[in-house]
């Protein structure tokens, strides 16, 4: 079981450094938005992601001490970030493959919600329960609102090429109506023009500026802050309950002796 843990602790170290990447190059290219680019909805980051929740998946293994029950929370945390990581690279992908990766997207959160459900139910997670309620609506939410932007991408992305051309139109009629430039100047303006139509007619920089990204990055801030708030106050007013999951210890039996634990 241990090894178990170190896969899911491996699966989200992957995702976490293609976040990263992403950041970095936005912050390269100076922009104001993390463009979509090594953590994309694709099969890959969704095997991925099916890792890094095993742990609010498990029904089986009880998870008691107060770490068990925080990398629970931060296990359904992290997928509702990942979806709000997810938004702007909905508008790069053509129609079968959004609904073929929406549709496994959507099983996993299903899977995930009821499966929390349950284990608050059963008492399998005794604490934190209002906040794994509230991760658990806004991942219903995000879901709901990726289901809702998909349908605008084929609208969005006619509308672009619409508009693209149109601006193509106007640039060469001003070149005929303004007459003949010194080839630096005209080199520059067709610069400045085609780069900045380049920049604003990306699909990903329009979903990236839409309202149902900005609302899905509130649901991923308010739930990363319950993180920080859930720590303090176990750390505050907590019983500090040792952890006893099967995913951090080991068991050996000896015959004739209780068994032995350690970490």
């Amino acid at each position: 079981m241990p090894w178990i843990g170190r896969y899911i602790v491996a699966a989200s170290l992957i995702c976490i450094l293609a976040v990263l990447a992403n950041a970095v190059q936005g912050i390269r290219r100076r922009k104001l938005w993390l463009p979509c680019r090594f953590f994309t909805l694709n099969t890959a980051s969704l095997t991925l992601l099916g890792v890094v929740v095993k742990l609010p998946l498990d029904l089986n293994n009880p998870m008691p001490g107060e770490i068990d029950q925080m990398a629970k929370l931060s296990s359904v945390v992290f997928m509702s970030t990942a979806m709000a990581n997810f938004m702007p690279s909905l508008a790069l992908m053509d129609n079968k493959d959004i609904f073929m990766d929406m549709a496994v997207l959507g099983i996993l959160v299903m899977t995930l919600v009821v499966n929390v459900c349950i284990e608050l139910g059963t008492g399998v997670i005794y604490s934190e329960k209002v906040e794994h309620i509230v991760v658990m609506l806004s991942l219903v939410f995000l879901f709901g609102i990726m289901c809702f932007s998909t349908l605008t991408v084929p609208m969005i992305k006619s509308h672009l090429e619409l508009k693209y051309r149109e601006r193509c139109q106007m640039i060469a009629v001003e070149d005929l109506v303004e007459g003949e430039k010194p080839v630096e100047v005209e080199l520059k303006e067709n610069l400045r023009n085609f780069f900045i139509m380049a920049e604003t007619g990306n699909p990903q920089f329009v979903m990236a500026r839409s309202v149902t990204c900005s609302a899905c990055c509130a649901f991923c801030c308010l739930n990363g802050l319950l993180l920080p708030e859930v720590s303090l106050r176990d750390n505050l007013f907590g019983a500090h309950v040792k952890s006893m999951s099967d995913y951090r210890n080991r068991h050996i039996a000896f015959p004739g002796f209780n068994p032995v634990e350690w970490q």
